[in-house]
């Protein structure tokens, strides 16, 4: 069976003034990410101004295997202890094989989150 990838789900909650630093963490981190093993491509769900402060960034590789190294490499824990300061939360993120979590995610959920909407629409 062919494998379908993996994606993982990450959500950084960005203190209030920090959404301009946190951008240009993002631009340091994507040419880091686009060289890691397998890397297809991320997305990014932006708050939505003066009202909420979660970034949630879905990040797509060919295998799990790969997407896990990527997590738990060197390069992604450095970025992340520099970023750490405009975090209001611990960096958290779930890792999901292929494209199901999309549509059944956590079960106790009736209605999908904001970032599954969107990504569906």
């Amino acid at each position: 069976m062919e494998t379908q990838g993996a994606s993982v789900v990450i959500t950084h909650h960005v203190l209030d003034g920090k959404q301009a630093e946190y951008e240009r963490w993002l631009d340091e981190t994507l040419p880091v990410s686009k060289s890691a093993k397998g890397f297809i491509d991320w997305q990014i769900v932006r708050p939505i101004p003066n009202l909420t402060f979660v970034y949630t960034v879905i990040i797509r590789f060919d295998t799990i295997d790969n997407l896990r190294n990527w997590m738990e490499s060197d390069a992604r824990r450095k970025l992340i202890d520099k970023a750490h300061p405009l975090f209001t939360k611990e960096d958290n993120y779930e890792i999901k094989s292929g494209l199901d979590f999309l549509f059944y995610g956590e079960k106790e959920n009736k209605v999908p989150v904001r970032w599954k909407q969107y990504l569906a629409t």
